[in-house]
């Protein structure tokens, strides 16, 4: 049997993945989300949402998986075509489906949008603009830029002239007015401003005129907008200051300010590769934002996890070769076992990961307690069961059809007290698989727990010895449960040789184990200990600064933030802070942590000025 269908080697097949192809780099660039603020006017204004290094990833992503999803439509044949609709279909030679599939799912057919396909697309199309965070980092950054202090450097000082320089003195002191009140935002926003004017002029600048060029039509709606801004501001001093003109002028300022960090967003992306090169030339400008990890959880996760299949295709084709089998076999039999293993352990981690946030969000979880590890565990479990039973059905298509068409004949001979025709090893297939397939449940349940028994402790990111020790625990520890679950499915299934086969594959699972645990803990302490994700690094940053003030030393204050406390269930004040329902109690275990104050401190008395007027809002 082929591994493929003939159908795929067909000239037809091959002129609608061109087809497709074309379609999918140009239908990238529709948004998959409401036009706001967080997009600029200009052409092609999807492109700049990315950083440069992510839209072309992005791009090539989004073609794939259109390729993959037209290569499935393609694969049950001719058809397919009742399903897509053959009225008003073009005159071509009956060979030729494939192609008329590709150009149902472009629609280039007459007739040819058909719902289920454009909802299908659209779906693929934002899950991969959302995946490489469209619209989430601009989204992200002006949320962080809005949280941070902003301090000017004197190399941006420096590159700015003219009346700005000759009053700096003075919105230097408005920007150490409380960061709500009306001073602090309108000297911020004249800083920036007068910052961003000088893009292209000042050579100590870090921010790049070509890279800020397309955007030149949004940046003149800014100076517009300052220009209304600073006559309303210098207004203040010919009319009485009521609360209510303030704020109306403080939310006309915040949306300046939002579109100004929308603006450097924007031009960032175009001028740096990533994010962590964005974030240092944020330092460079004055932003005090903090270090954060350069990877999300499943920037990680992901890639462990596509090591596992590897690690599974590779000892497969290995032993079929000894076996002596033909190349086609092998391939086919080392490529199902891959999906099997990327969509077993990929689901045993995500769903542990997950029933684990979900029990410390609704304050169950409690380290240590067997209540706690046995609920994971059991999901876990019954996900990578299910995972091997549900592929053996789909890799054995004809004897699941004929078990499944026998189970409901059996049925319904029970109904009707008549005698069930079939042969009674085939209409046990499917059960019997499903029944042999358990003890894949201790796969998953073990792996879980000793994914989980690795998080105990000091969350800071370990060193090297750390983490080739958690490789070492999980994979002696999964490398043991898959040889004895091979045993006992080879046993059920009275597999000759079971024992040498067995262990061939717990070695297998010894490898797959020492992935996982060198990557799976890691990606857990370094999203805790320096999240990606730039509201929770702020958040976290300014715990730290909340602890050192409160404790007296950095050190003592990453200790405390770091480390398990029984009150929050026994995990980190940095875990905690990550959930809502436990961000108040991190503030309570820090106010009892925290030493008693001998004595009282009067309050400061802080006076409001007038906001600071500066000219030349148009250039």
């Amino acid at each position: 049997m082929d591994l493929f269908p003939g159908h795929y080697q067909s000239i037809y097949f091959l002129f609608g993945l061109f087809v497709v192809m074309v379609y999918a780099w140009q239908k990238f660039n529709e948004p998959t989300f409401p036009r706001g603020e967080t997009m600029p006017s200009t052409v092609d204004p999807l492109r700049h949402m990315f950083t440069q290094g992510a839209y072309k990833n992005a791009r090539l992503t989004y073609v794939c998986v259109s390729l993959l999803l037209y290569s499935a439509l393609v694969w049950p044949g001719p058809s397919m075509m009742r399903l897509l609709g053959t009225g008003g279909t073009p005159d071509l030679p009956a060979e030729a489906w494939a192609l008329l599939v590709a150009l149902f799912l472009v629609g280039l057919v007459p007739n040819s949008r058909i719902k289920w396909v454009i909802m299908v697309e659209e779906f693929l199309r934002r899950s991969v603009h959302s995946w490489y965070l469209v619209p989430a980092r601009v989204e992200g950054m002006i949320g962080s830029l809005e949280d941070a202090r902003y301090e000017p450097p004197e190399r941006v000082l420096r590159a700015v002239s003219g009346p700005f320089r000759e009053r700096l003195e003075a919105l230097r002191s408005d920007l150490k007015a409380p960061p709500a009140s009306l001073e602090h935002r309108w000297a911020r926003a004249t800083f920036i401003f007068n910052m961003l004017k000088q893009i292209g002029v000042a050579a100590e600048l870090p921010l790049k005129a070509a890279a800020f060029h397309p955007f030149s039509d949004d940046f003149r709606g800014i100076q517009e907008k300052y220009s209304l801004v600073q006559k309303d501001v210098a207004a203040l001093h010919t009319q009485p200051q009521t609360d209510q003109v303030e704020e109306d002028l403080k939310t006309v300022i915040n949306g300046l300010l939002k579109r100004m960090y929308a603006y450097i967003s924007w031009g960032l992306g175009n001028q740096e590769k990533n994010e962590r090169e964005i974030d240092e030339v944020l330092r460079d400008i004055g932003f005090k934002i903090p270090v954060r990890s350069p990877y999300r959880p499943i920037d990680i996760l992901g890639p462990a996890i596509a090591l596992v299949a590897l690690i599974t295709m590779v000892f497969w084709l290995v032993l079929e070769s000894f076996r002596g089998g033909s190349m086609e076999t092998s391939i086919k039999i080392a490529t199902q076992a891959a999906v099997s293993a990327f969509c077993m352990y990929g689901a045993a981690v995500y769903i542990a990961l997950n029933s684990r946030s979900t029990l410390i969000r609704n304050r169950d979880w409690s380290e240590g307690s067997p209540r706690c590890f046995l609920t994971i565990a059991f999901k876990a479990g019954i996900a990578t069961w299910l995972t091997i039973a549900l592929f053996t059905a789909v890799f054995t298509p004809e004897n699941t059809w004929n078990s499944l068409s026998g189970l409901a004949r059996w049925v319904g001979s029970l109904a009707t007290d008549s005698a069930l025709t079939m042969d009674r090893e085939t209409v046990l297939y499917l059960p019997k698989r499903v029944g042999t397939a358990s003890p894949w449940f201790f796969v998953g349940a073990v792996a879980s727990v000793l994914i989980f028994i690795r998080f105990r402790g000091d969350v800071r990111t370990g060193d090297t010895q750390k983490r080739l020790i958690d490789a070492a625990v999980v994979a002696i520890g999964l490398g043991a449960t898959v040889y004895l679950a091979q045993m006992i499915q080879g046993a059920w299934d009275k597999i000759p040789g079971i024992g040498t086969v067995s262990l061939k594959v717990g070695l297998a699972g010894l490898a797959c184990g020492a992935v996982l645990g060198y990557f799976v803990p890691h990606a857990f302490r370094m999203s805790v200990s320096r999240p990606y994700d730039r509201n929770a690094s702020a958040a976290l940053d300014d715990l730290v600064g909340k602890a050192e003030k409160a404790l007296g030393a950095q050190s003592d204050a990453e200790d405390w933030v770091f480390t398990p406390h029984k009150k929050l269930g026994g995990i980190t004040p940095a875990e905690a802070l990550q959930h809502k329902s436990l961000a108040t109690g991190v503030s309570t275990l820090l106010d009892f942590a925290a030493p008693p104050e001998t004595e009282a401190q009067p309050p400061a008395i802080i006076t409001r000025p007038t906001p600071m007027i500066i000219e030349g809002g148009r250039s």
